[in-house]
């Protein structure tokens, strides 16, 4: 006979306490150190075992089929940690996510390198969308862009709304960049790039459109009225990037060697309202754009790294203000600027200028948007970072509003001012919907003012669909 299953007011009684335990403990860690009691955070381990945790999916998974799954929040405290293992079987990073209203969103499961599969999350429903492969929302949450998988992009008025511009994807030789020496092009490999993005993000008129392909480059769509035109940003001639100084050293010692520029890190994001692009590669720093510079786009700054690699970028809803990420292994350093005032200057690597101040010195973001005023404290706006594990909301002043230790890698983040939700996608394969209205209980969650969690959807293959927690 079957040992019997132990029932779930017994499963909780296990599960609980501990895991409370913990989360207030390292609660307490965050404030001392946020209020400045503390020069450091001893976080405690959640002692809870992968068979309990088994256990407790198993039981979350049952109300889920049985349409139960709003009973499992108030029985079962969400976690992390003690899933880990079965994290691993899983490889279901969340890389894409956009709220498309108070319980309405578009989501992609799977790594940048993988097909992905995409969700449209309506209420307690997920629907896949198989013809799409990556989205994004303007600032504004006017305009939807959609790559399909025939290499499509449209941009529409909202999601089901009329197409405003489309565009086809361009062709391998238009990563090339025009003006390399001949020696170069000839040897500038553009071959195999695969239909697959890393960022993809929209002005807030529907007029500028910013994809970031990791093996290709980083190109603008612009459409002025009729058919979009197509400029690439990066790689470039501009010696500013000093890839062409890079390509010629490298072609020095092999001259039969096919060169591919250097993307790794490859990240850009598109200013709100469609004139600039921040951007950089693990390899060089931190870059302002401006697409309306007299003569085209032109580098109009170059920001100092003060961490080790160029790593993320992002821009105020205003469009006033930037933000950049560099990191090394797990940690890393974020620094902001006006960005009229960054204009025409150029800080060095690893010293740190009033012009961009570090506003957070631990982070590798992976990734980021803005809090608008309002929202969970943030009276004037905050950027929102989405690292390893943490996502903080700061000012451009370096002021922390508040911070929420999610567990594991962020793939994706979204802020919506109408419906007033955070979405954070992670690399655990969990989707966080949170209230920023709301501040979580110090046990339930660990942070520090940290917003509270409404609902979670976990997309596990070794699980029977999606599970709502």
């Amino acid at each position: 006979m079957a040992p019997s299953r132990p029932s779930n007011a017994s499963l909780a009684a296990r599960w609980n306490p501990p895991g409370r335990e913990v989360a207030l403990a390292n609660s307490e860690q965050l404030r001392a150190f946020h209020t400045g009691q503390s020069e450091d955070v001893d976080m405690r381990d959640d002692p809870r075992d992968p068979n309990l945790a088994k256990q407790v999916m198993d039981a979350v998974e049952q109300m889920n089929l049985a349409g139960r799954w709003r009973d499992a929040r108030p029985i079962f405290d969400p976690a992390h940690a003690p899933f880990i293992e079965e994290m691993e079987r899983n490889n279901s990073g969340i890389t894409f996510a956009i709220i498309l209203g108070p319980d309405e969103f578009l989501i992609r499961k799977g790594s940048f390198y993988q097909n992905g599969q995409v969700y449209h999350i309506r209420g307690d429903q997920a629907v896949e969308r198989p013809e799409l492969q990556a989205f994004a929302i303007s600032r504004n949450r006017k305009y939807v862009a959609l790559l399909d998988s025939r290499g499509t992009i449209t941009i529409r008025l909202g999601l089901q709304g009329d197409a405003v511009s489309s565009l086809s994807w361009p062709p391998s030789d238009f990563f090339r960049p025009e003006g390399l020496p001949d020696e170069i092009a000839q040897s500038w490999d553009v071959s195999g790039l695969a239909l697959r993005l890393e960022t993809l993000a929209v002005s807030d008129d529907g007029r500028r459109l910013l994809a970031v392909n990791g093996q290709g480059g980083i190109f603008v769509a612009r459409s002025e009225g009729g058919r979009p035109s197509l400029e690439l940003l990066y790689p470039s001639v501009d010696p500013k990037y000093g890839l062409v100084e890079f390509a010629t050293e490298v072609l020095k010692d092999d001259r039969n060697e096919t060169f591919f520029p250097s993307l790794d890190m490859l990240h850009a994001a598109l200013s709100p309202c469609g004139r600039y692009v921040g951007l950089g590669t693990q390899d060089y720093g931190h870059f302002i754009v401006d697409l309306d510079a007299p003569g085209g786009a032109s580098v109009i700054s170059e920001l100092g790294y003060l961490s080790e690699y160029p790593h993320n970028a992002c821009f105020s809803d205003d469009s006033v203000w930037v933000a950049f990420n560099s990191c090394h292994f797990y940690c890393g350093m974020t620094i902001a600027a006006r960005v009229a005032k960054a204009r025409g200057q150029t800080t060095e690597p690893y010293e740190e200028s009033p012009l961009a101040p570090a506003i957070d010195s631990y982070l590798r973001v992976y990734a980021s948007t803005w809090t608008p005023a309002g929202l969970g404290g943030a009276h004037k706006g905050a950027f929102l970072l989405a690292g390893g594990a943490v996502a903080t909301a700061v000012t451009p002043k370096g002021k922390v509003l508040w911070e929420l230790i999610f567990g594991s890698s962020a793939g994706s983040v979204d802020v919506c001012p109408i419906s007033r939700r955070i979405l954070i996608g992670s690399y655990s394969g969990m989707l966080h919907m949170l209230d920023p209205d709301s501040v979580e209980a110090p046990d339930r969650a660990i942070g520090w003012n940290a917003p509270k969690e409404l609902k979670r959807w976990i997309f596990w293959r070794t699980r029977k669909g999606p599970i709502q927690w």
